[in-house]
């Protein structure tokens, strides 16, 4: 509900700049009212203008190329190297041990219980198991049906979540952790990742981006008109404005 409330902000401010509304010309420094004075009592204001127009945070952005808590991403990146490396299937599997940081194991460590997506999207067990079963964790990975299936609750069972000093000393500045997997023939996979596709060290290629916003938009836009709203985004740099993309998004 948090992301639909920012979303529904927007929708608001929108309208309401439609229609003439004037807000605040002050809504950083205001000393009454104004957004650092609201958060804190102590803020050094020039930190927001320092190197502008020269360092640009946008570029910094992770984007999530998997719809779960982006503490588990590095795990689900570790899961598919290991299917990649090892070459086994789900039903060979015996044993997954993700070793993390212990906010990640309060976090996300709990036993898996189907009570809801959220809960599925919070949970290593039933991410790992669904990552090892359908080599993916988009939206359809965390379906009302998907979530229920038999064949992913008995893999989640199977996934233990231990705490790793190492992993835990460079947390949060790095979501990494540590997989093993473990085959019921004895043969053992193990490896560690500590950024996560989609952060600033792992980024993202365009393609990839534009199949996450074919995923996310599959049930509202036809595969036609997802594909001339990327195109439109791909060459935004070479157009004088914007309103051909805007058409495309009303």
């Amino acid at each position: 509900m948090h992301a639909g409330r920012a979303s529904q902000s927007g929708i608001i401010a929108a309208f309401l700049a439609r229609d003439g509304f004037h807000g605040p010309t002050q809504i950083l420094e205001a000393q009454d009212g104004g957004f650092c004075q609201a958060m804190s009592d102590q803020f050094d204001l020039s930190v927001a203008t320092a190197a502008l127009g020269e360092a640009y945070h946008s570029c910094e952005v992770n984007i999530k190329p998997y719809a779960c808590c982006a503490s588990s991403h590095s795990a689900v990146d570790a899961v598919l190297e290991l299917k990649k490396l090892g070459g086994f299937s789900p039903a060979e599997v015996d044993t997954v041990i993700v070793k993390t940081a212990k906010g990640v194991q309060v976090q996300c460590g709990f036993p898996y219980r189907a009570e809801g997506v959220v809960q599925a999207q919070m949970s290593l067990q039933y991410i790992v198991a669904v990552i090892l079963l359908d080599g993916m964790a988009l939206l359809e990975q965390f379906s009302d049906i998907r979530i229920v299936d038999p064949q992913v609750l008995n893999l989640a069972k199977r996934v233990q979540i231990v705490l790793d000093p190492d992993i835990d000393k460079v947390y949060p500045q790095r979501y990494a952790n540590r997989v093993e997997v473990v085959l019921k023939d004895g043969r053992r996979f193990e490896t560690r990742v500590d950024f996560a596709k989609g952060s600033t060290e792992h980024s993202l290629s365009f393609a990839e981006v534009a199949l996450k916003f074919k995923s996310m938009t599959a049930q509202v836009l036809s595969a036609e008109a997802a594909e001339c709203i990327i195109n439109e985004v791909e060459s935004l740099e070479t157009k004088e404005d914007i309103r051909s993309l805007t058409k495309l998004l009303m």
